[in-house]
């Protein structure tokens, strides 16, 4: 019972800190875990296994990949010729681009990728390309295993439940089917 007290209120105050302080998030969760340990409530062996969860370790690798594909000149170059004068094509193009490179790199490494030349573009107002360029790095991330990182951390539970995850293309199908629909 007083576990169950003591995990309540160590979840009422990390709701209270996102929501009241400006402390950042990483901190906040940070000190809610080793709370947890020092109180006995998560042993030692459940830390490190959580630490050490291959869907973590592969959400960090593509995060650092991500940030080295932002700094290629050449996607720079090619993300310049996809806005057109024409409206649709230029939706179709940055649409088609941004959900095929979404389905194998980090979304938000792809939208800061081409957000510059959305927002530098003469053809058309930013405000007109810019959620439709999100909700394609949203769609296309669905295709496969690292599209997103939820993908990853579903078949990270999915591998601690059963002793196997999904594969690379599990997604492909339904994501597919979605990504081309929206």
């Amino acid at each position: 019972m007083i576990e169950q007290l003591l995990i309540a209120g160590l979840f009422i105050t990390l709701l209270a800190s996102l929501i009241f302080t400006d402390w950042p998030a990483v901190w906040v969760f940070t000190c809610t875990m080793l709370a947890t340990y020092f109180l006995g409530l998560v042993d030692t062996a459940d830390v490190l296994a959580k630490a050490s969860n291959s869907g973590l370790m592969t959400l960090i690798i593509l995060l650092l990949v991500s940030v080295g594909l932002e700094k290629l000149s050449w996607l720079t170059r090619m993300s310049g010729r996809l806005i057109t004068p024409s409206y649709a094509a230029s939706l179709l193009r940055l649409g088609g681009v941004t959900a095929f490179f979404s389905a194998f790199v980090n979304n938000t490494a792809v939208v800061a990728t081409l957000a510059h030349t959305v927002r530098s573009n003469r053809h058309h107002p930013a405000s007109r390309l810019l959620i439709p360029l999100s909700y394609a790095a949203i769609l296309g991330g669905t295709m496969t295993l690292i599209g997103t990182s939820t993908n990853l951390i579903v078949s990270s539970f999915l591998e601690d439940a059963t002793g196997q995850g999904l594969a690379f293309f599990d997604f492909l199908v339904v994501g597919g089917a979605v990504t081309v629909l929206g």
